[in-house]
């Protein structure tokens, strides 16, 4: 199968929350232990803030581009999230989504990620995730006050 590469569409949403929520949920001992139909509903939210604001790439069959086998969502130096279909593993799709952004964090760990991040040598920061980055630098925003 030839593959290529191409930008997120909205016709996408429906693969990446399925494979995420689900990738996330049943591959992380903290994140099962939440009732699943609350993570499921919570996290969804999450995972619409990280794609408005990241790179979404996606490795699709080059002669059927809905068919998608692999997604990476990124933004400068951060990779937030990876998928590859089974059957398209070890073939480098990942790789070459990420490109030239090099990342040198991750914000999620599941088995597969565990072994991208050794080997990559990613440092695992889950609390990027509430900070956009642009070109590696972290925009600050004020911690809000707690009333007491």
């Amino acid at each position: 199968m030839q593959t290529t590469t191409r930008a997120y569409q909205e016709s996408d949403k429906a693969f990446i929350y399925s494979t995420w929520l689900r990738g996330l949920f049943y591959s992380n001992e903290f994140y099962n232990q939440i009732a699943k139909h609350v993570f499921f509903a919570k996290y969804a939210a999450v995972i619409d803030a990280l794609i408005a604001r990241s790179n979404v790439n996606i490795a699709c069959d080059a002669e059927d581009n809905d068919v998608i086998l692999a997604y990476t969502i990124s933004e400068p130096g951060v990779l937030h999230w990876a998928y590859t279909k089974p059957a398209f593993r070890q073939k480098g799709l990942v790789s070459a989504l990420v490109g030239t952004n090099k990342p040198t964090s991750c914000t999620h760990l599941t088995h597969m990620v565990q072994d991208l991040r050794q080997l990559k040598g990613l440092e695992f920061n889950p609390f990027l995730i509430g900070e956009p980055q642009h070109g590696n630098q972290i925009t600050r925003r004020p911690i809000p006050r707690i009333r007491t």
